[in-house]
């Protein structure tokens, strides 16, 4: 705890001071002025009438009323001032970053490695379009929400108390209200429990539960963004980007993605969908890559779990991003309308058979493996410590063989606690 404090405040400052030029600087002509320069509903600041065209307008080919009240409550602070926008957009960056410091504190227990995983995302070239510009507002405010989600859901698996699953779902649900990315954030909750909150998993029957006002918000802003997108014109058909062409954008996006992680070069503001250039070695190479690192993780998931939770949470966030989901653009077409409906029915089912096919059956079998390898562990400690203290050795080879008896039963005593601590603890 004493380590802690200092690093907080080291990192907290740190990022302050790194994006604190930002405030010197004024507006950008791409974006700015459609979302705060021209924009006379932003810039008359917090009302009745602002409030209602935040939650009804379609501008700029979004849906995120949280993201224009902000933005007109830094109108009403401090007008068309440019400083006010970009010193809030920095207090954002610096909370989210404290938020999953303390997020990462909780759940593993550790502060070293907490602190470098905060800190790389806090100072990493990749955060300053986020930050230093004013129309990704969205952007630092959703990064804020999503951490708080992630922090009152690590404290509601740790203590059981309904009030942080509350705080959870509304800190979500404000999420998706200042950007739509936050729909994949259930499968990032799911995948903390494989790890870090295994030591606290009772079954998966009661998380389904937990899980379900996530899932249904997560539902409710993918409609709405659908009808958001088409309001704004902002929608590709299924002719001029077909499914093959999006699948080849996506592997070799995941592969730019990570590159650009490591080596931040090359960077723009837009990257245009052009995938008639995405050239097929460009996508072999990508894949092979990808799959390496897939193999890679799920091979080391035994004794470093956190490299598969840290891959799957990386390659899950990206979907929305990822070209993978072109909206239609004449939704009146049927026929354009029939494609996208078969096209998330096919992609739901494989979701739904995959899921219960693969992941599911490989986490129990990666659960039963670390359990086996812990009882491996403490009945080679079981029969060290016999030596040390000098026993018999028909007494230590009695005491081990009756060890092994008693792991190799059947469970069902720990199936019927799994079972009543869940509402037991539901009830927490």
């Amino acid at each position: 705890m004493r380590r802690a404090v200092p690093l907080t405040v080291a990192i907290g400052v740190a990022t302050a001071a790194l994006f604190g030029r930002s405030l010197t600087c004024g507006f950008v002509g791409y974006d700015d002025r459609g979302y705060v320069v021209d924009n006379p509903h932003v810039l008359s600041g917090l009302s009745t009438d602002g409030l209602r065209w935040a939650f009804t307008t379609t501008q700029q080919a979004n849906w995120h009323p949280l993201t224009w009240l902000s933005l007109m409550l830094d109108a009403t602070v401090g007008g068309a001032n440019p400083t006010v926008y970009h010193a809030i957009n920095v207090a954002l960056h610096v909370f989210a970053t404290l938020l999953l410091l303390q997020v990462l504190r909780l759940a593993t227990g550790e502060t070293w490695k907490p602190a470098l995983v905060a800190a790389l995302f806090a100072l990493h070239p990749l955060r300053v379009e986020s930050v230093t510009w004013v129309s990704e507002r969205k952007d630092v405010l959703a990064a804020f929400f999503w951490m708080a989600t992630l922090l009152a859901w690590v404290r509601f698996r740790l203590e059981g108390r309904r009030a942080f699953l509350a705080a959870a779902v509304a800190c979500f649900a404000l999420g998706l209200l200042a950007k739509p990315m936050l729909v994949t954030l259930p499968g990032v909750l799911v995948l903390l429990e494989l790890w870090p909150l295994a030591r606290v998993h009772r079954g998966w029957r009661p998380l389904l539960g937990w899980l379900s006002p996530f899932v249904l918000l997560s539902g409710i802003s993918c409609l709405v963004t659908l009808w958001a997108q088409r309001a704004g014109g902002a929608m590709g058909t299924l002719t001029g980007f077909p499914i093959g062409a999006r699948l080849a954008n996506a592997l070799v996006s995941m592969a730019v993605y990570l590159g650009q992680g490591l080596w931040p070069a090359g960077l723009a503001t837009p990257y245009p969908y052009r995938w008639e250039t995405v050239a097929p070695l460009r996508v072999a190479v990508s894949a092979l890559v990808l799959g390496a690192l897939t193999a890679l993780a799920l091979r080391a998931w035994p004794r470093r779990p956190w490299a598969l939770m840290g891959w799957l949470w990386y390659v899950g966030s990206l979907l929305p991003v990822l070209g993978l989901i072109q909206v239609m653009k004449h939704l009146e077409n049927i026929e354009e309308v029939g494609k996208g409906i078969a096209v998330a029915f096919v992609a739901t089912v494989y979701g739904v058979a995959v899921s219960n096919l693969i992941f599911l059956p490989a986490a129990a079998k990666l659960k039963a493996r670390i359990r086996q390898d812990a009882q491996d562990k403490e009945l080679l400690l079981e029969g060290v410590c016999s030596i040390v203290e000098g026993m018999n050795p028909k007494l230590i080879r009695v005491k081990l063989e009756a060890f092994l008896q008693h792991a190799a039963k059947p469970k069902k005593a720990d199936a019927k606690a799994s079972g009543a601590a869940a509402p037991a603890e539901a009830k927490g």
